[in-house]
């Protein structure tokens, strides 16, 4: 099988499904990636309830530098 896109990438899919899975691999990451706070941020306006819920429970994880002034 072909390897799995990177993170950030399967984070912005057009997919919902693949994004869905990307937010939930973001939140079961000990640490969350940090360098995802972006596609994470932007996830938050997904029309996927889970999906947005997913993304603020990483952000959440990550703390307070996950979110800008």
């Amino acid at each position: 099988p072909a390897p799995a896109a990177p993170l950030r990438e399967r984070l912005r899919d057009p997919k919902a499904g693949i994004r869905l899975g990307a937010a939930a691999e973001a939140y079961l990451a000990a640490p969350p990636p940090a360098d995802c706070r972006g596609e994470l941020a932007r996830l938050l306006d997904d029309p996927s309830e889970d999906a947005r819920k997913l993304a603020a429970l990483a952000l959440g994880k990550l703390g307070p530098e996950a979110f800008s002034d």
